[in-house]
């Protein structure tokens, strides 16, 4: 069979054609770009602008035909050392914003936002509405995050329900054009620097404090530091173990930043002292709290 050259060059014009359709139908839908004075938002044009209603701290309110999208945040007066992570924070944003919806999945993740990654928690919930006689139902899903002393909710709202194993990959698409401006305090990793701080004090281990007392070894066993300490027996009716508590206090007042014993206090950290006698048979244990460490700074 032979062609003509029309033919050949409208075969050809159709081939390169489909060939682009893909790439058109990614990319000519186009995205915007939402600013604020904290944030900026690049979300697909398929989101158009909503009318924000008694909705304090609500900044951007968006609905596209599957989702509604919007961004809010609120000042809480917490340091900027605080992580959305540490347990008495979750629990207690877990409670005030899953509303009377009925909680289907809490988890503490790190989400891809534009320009790196980010601590949140994120929440599913499940809501019925009920409108002219007809139940609907409509699930919920909730990014938290804490940036400057701020609390940042993106929250996504579609017909349906959750269930545990339910995707959000879209909504985790979506994330990747919000970003926050300007610099912050970098979030401290107090696990970590709570390990590397225990193979600091155990590389120094045995360790001669004083006449009568030595370190032998730091132990990090669940949310307990255990400090393994020998005292001699020749001093054992020489030691006053309440001013003993009391000079440790003191010592990691001086020693260790506020912010990470706060961090201590609030999550149920304790630090445990094993005393031993030289024949290595435990004599006596002392616990000190974040708590009581705090009492200490001025």
């Amino acid at each position: 069979m032979t062609y003509r050259r029309e033919d050949f060059m409208l075969r050809l014009f159709f081939a390169i054609w489909f060939m682009f359709v893909p790439f058109l139908v990614i990319y000519g839908q186009g995205n915007k770009t939402f600013e604020d004075e904290l944030f900026t938002f690049n979300y697909p044009a398929t989101f158009k602008p909503d009318q924000i209603k008694n909705s304090p701290g609500m900044k951007l309110k968006l609905i596209s035909e599957s989702y509604g999208l919007s961004v809010s945040y609120v000042d809480t007066g917490w340091d900027e050392s605080v992580s959305v992570w540490d347990d008495r924070i979750s629990e207690r944003l877990y409670n005030n914003y899953s509303g009377n919806h009925q909680i289907v999945s809490t988890s503490k993740e790190t989400i891809k936002i534009k320009g790196g990654e980010r601590r949140c928690l994120k929440l599913m919930t499940n809501s019925q509405k009920f409108k002219q006689g007809v139940t609907y139902n409509l699930r919920h899903l909730s990014y938290m995050m804490l940036y400057k002393g701020k609390l940042f909710i993106v929250g996504f709202i579609s017909n349906g329900k959750y269930t545990k194993t339910s995707s959000t990959a879209y909504p985790e698409k979506i994330m990747k054009g919000f970003q926050f401006k300007g610099r912050e305090k970098q979030e401290v990793d107090f696990d970590k620097y709570l390990l590397n701080l225990t193979k600091q004090l155990n590389s120094q281990c045995p360790m001669r404090i004083d006449q009568c007392t030595t370190h032998m070894n730091v132990v990090l066993a669940g949310k307990t530091l255990m400090i393994k300490t020998m005292i001699d027996d020749s001093c054992e009716n020489l030691v006053d173990y309440d001013e003993f508590k009391k000079k440790m206090c003191e010592n990691f007042s001086v020693a260790l930043e506020k912010p990470f014993v706060q961090y201590l206090d609030r999550n149920g950290y304790t630090m445990t002292y094993m005393i031993y006698n030289e024949y290595d048979r435990l004599k006596k244990k002392i616990t000190i709290s974040g708590r009581e460490i705090l009492n200490y700074y001025h």
